[in-house]
């Protein structure tokens, strides 16, 4: 119903340019923080929204929380915390600047072609063709470290 609408290719654009500012932010703060530091400040700020999660399904809607059905975002968030540790390193690593943006700015391409293994998305000439270039752009970063 969705697929064709404003919203639909609004949400993945607003995401792409929120996250590049992040990225954009993430690179400022580390220039002033060490690694380390910035890596436990951004955990303490996931506690803190998983905490605040927890109140409002546990306490305020009354939801009783099952292991089994909850186990793939418990793998999820254990996935995505060792991805953070990562990132942080890879993007205070200034003599590899160039390399680490252009392995970070994968994921993009890499969920049109996951979507397209395991949702079976259909993706037609431009989707390949944009797919080609956002490859061609991540090797020249990685090449020329630039």
């Amino acid at each position: 119903k969705y697929s064709k609408s404003f919203l639909a290719l609004l949400l993945p654009l607003l995401y792409c340019l929120i996250d590049a500012a992040g990225t954009v932010t993430d690179s400022v703060i580390l220039e002033t923080m060490d690694e380390d530091v910035a890596n436990v400040a951004y955990e303490l700020t996931f506690l803190l929204m998983g905490i605040l999660a927890f109140v409002y399904v546990c306490i305020i809607r009354r939801e009783k929380l099952t292991v089994r059905r909850e186990g793939p975002k418990l793998l999820g968030g254990v996935c995505e915390t060792a991805g953070q540790f990562a990132y942080i390193y890879a993007i205070a690593d200034t003599a590899h600047s160039g390399s680490a943006m252009a392995i970070i700015s994968a994921y993009c391409a890499l969920s049109a072609v996951w979507g397209r293994i395991f949702l079976k998305e259909k993706l037609n000439f431009w989707h390949y063709a944009a797919l080609v270039v956002i490859l061609a752009g991540i090797i020249i970063l990685g090449v020329f470290d630039a």
